[in-house]
């Protein structure tokens, strides 16, 4: 938010405006730069393609449904349902550091809207089950 007012200098004195207020978007240095594709949906040149909603929820292309929320830096901490918190950034997408285990993650691809990924710790890929 900014507070301005306008006011003018004559010889008879000053004279100021009422305190007027304007709030600009909040912008999130994690999403790098962005590009409106259509229907809401934004293209990060790093990050892929999501739609964001009220409250830092996103829903991103690959790994669903999460609240994003930057961190200090440029980086962006994601609560998923499933694996709770995962952190990235640029130049580490498509890894993602797990919170919850201390180790990392990697994105692999979706399939039938879910999220794959490689668990480094345990040397093995983190699917879902088969449909039956």
């Amino acid at each position: 938010s900014y507070f301005y007012r306008a006011f003018a200098i004559n010889e008879r004195g000053e004279s100021f405006s009422s305190i007027k207020k304007i709030k600009t978007k909040t912008f999130s240095i994690w999403q790098g730069e962005l590009t409106d594709i259509e229907a809401g949906w934004k293209s990060s040149n790093w990050f892929g393609h999501f739609i964001p909603y009220d409250n830092n929820l996103i829903f991103h292309q690959n790994i669903g449904w999460a609240i994003a929320i930057g961190d200090t830096v440029d980086g962006v901490w994601l609560m998923t349902e499933k694996y709770g918190w995962l952190w990235t950034t640029a130049g580490v997408w498509p890894h993602l550091y797990w919170h919850e285990n201390s180790n990392w993650l990697y994105f692999l691809k979706n399939i039938n809207g879910q999220p794959i990924y490689y668990d480094y710790s345990e040397s093995r890929y983190l699917a879902p089950p088969p449909a039956p």
